[in-house]
């Protein structure tokens, strides 16, 4: 399943989405919820993304927290194998699961300035380094059927 796209706050258009493979990602994962937090783009103008992010499950109150760079050659990141299983959200018997993300902007590394028939071109913005974004995803009924049946990879 994946999420709707989503932007990071006062960094200039980076897009991200959340991706979740109920039953593992790979043959060998089976019974292992993994979320991912996946790049969608960055600004033309912006070469790396340094963020503290955290991804949370709230019915389970499962959660990690990493710091991580993301750039045009790394565009994901998830969670340890065997945070969540599987069984964790099938015992809680509910028609839903919400996950929740949190990105927290360390840095932002912009490619060096063009020049453009004489004119210095700086992309540059003035950045809030303390911004925080904040995304939840919510799984309803037939989606969360269809995501605890595992039926796709």
């Amino acid at each position: 399943s994946k999420s709707n796209p989503f932007y990071a706050l006062n960094s200039g258009g980076v897009k991200f989405q959340l991706e979740c493979y109920s039953n593992g990602m790979n043959r060998g994962e089976e019974g292992s919820v993994d979320l991912f937090l996946k790049l969608l783009s960055l600004p033309e103008h912006t070469s790396d993304i340094t963020l503290r992010y955290s991804l949370q499950c709230t019915q389970t109150s499962t959660s990690f927290t990493k710091i991580k760079t993301f750039n045009r050659e790394t565009t994901n990141s998830c969670w340890p194998y065997n945070t969540l299983h599987l069984n964790e959200l099938l015992a809680l018997n509910t028609a839903a699961v919400t996950f929740e993300c949190q990105l927290q902007i360390l840095s932002i590394l912009y490619k060096p300035c063009k020049s453009v028939i004489g004119t210095v071109v700086n992309y540059h913005v003035s950045t809030r380094m303390y911004k925080f974004t904040s995304f939840t995803w919510n799984i309803y009924e037939h989606e969360y059927e269809h995501f605890v049946q595992c039926h796709t990879r």
